[in-house]
């Protein structure tokens, strides 16, 4: 401990332990000066306690907006900024990801994908579609020889609004004879014969348009005949009979073709016309 005479300013070191706690007198030795010196007690520094000021309402409100305002504003901008943040993540993630990175995001998804596209399912069901469509074609393209061999694809084919029976290919006429022939009164040339199928495949059987014709060209007469057969197999053959009017007994000539023009629009009618005679 450092004391110093108050009348010369000279300067002691004395040890701490010397001086007791009620005090002790000292000497100089320099001017002869006596005085007491008491031991330095350490306190704690206190702070001052904070001081009451006095304000305006004015003042008050005011610096009450300031500190709300001081308050608030960072709040805002805090979700100001999570929201540009998030628009930043949901549109542009060039900025948040380096190039190696989106390379292997795109990889990533580019191997997931590829792995969805050749796993087992889905080539089985594309195996599956592909021997689908491959039936289908076959079916399409063979119908003529698949109901020709199995009749009863005949109706399934219709429902699905597809031709399986070829119209009247492979059909001729067969031991075909003309006659005039007299009935209540007037005068007929009556020609019969049949048809038949020569092909490998079941036909549909068509009209018969007969025509008789004069020697000079001009026709005479003209109808159709519709046979009660729809369909011949292949070997198959069905007779038909047709007669035509004639006003006179001159030298004339028939001619018979397969009119598919004639077919009608339903089975009554074909009925109707083939039984009209």
């Amino acid at each position: 401990m450092l004391i110093s005479c108050p009348k010369c300013s000279a300067v002691y070191q004395v040890p701490d332990g010397q001086i007791p706690a009620d005090g002790k007198k000292f000497k100089c030795a320099e001017c002869g000066e006596v005085w007491f010196v008491r031991p330095i007690v350490e306190t704690k520094e206190e702070k001052p306690a904070p001081v009451a000021v006095p304000v305006k309402n004015q003042d008050v409100s005011r610096e009450t907006a300031q500190v709300k305002s001081q308050v608030v504003r960072p709040e805002i901008t805090q979700e100001d900024d999570l929201a540009q943040m998030f628009n930043r993540l949901s549109q542009d993630t060039k900025g948040l990801f380096g190039d190696k990175e989106q390379k292997s995001s795109l990889r990533s998804r580019l191997k997931r994908k590829l792995t969805l596209l050749f796993s087992p399912l889905m080539i089985n069901c594309i195996i599956l579609l592909v021997i689908f469509a491959f039936t289908i074609f076959i079916g399409y393209a063979n119908r003529y020889e698949l109901v020709s061999a199995l009749p009863q694809l005949e109706n399934f084919y219709n429902k699905m609004g597809v031709e399986s029976i070829y119209k009247g290919r492979g059909l001729v006429f067969q031991n075909v004879m003309a006659r005039n022939v007299e009935r209540h009164g007037r005068l007929f040339v009556e020609v019969s014969g049949k048809v038949a199928n020569q092909s490998s495949m079941t036909s549909a059987v068509l009209p018969i348009k007969a025509t008789l014709l004069r020697s000079d060209g001009t026709i005479e007469s003209e109808t159709v005949k519709i046979l009660t057969l729809d369909k011949l197999e292949s070997g198959f053959n069905a007779l038909f009979h047709i007669l035509l009017p004639d006003n006179t007994l001159e030298e004339k000539k028939v001619i018979l073709v397969f009119d598919a023009e004639s077919l009608p629009q339903s089975a009554e009618k074909a009925k109707k016309f083939s039984d009209k005679e």
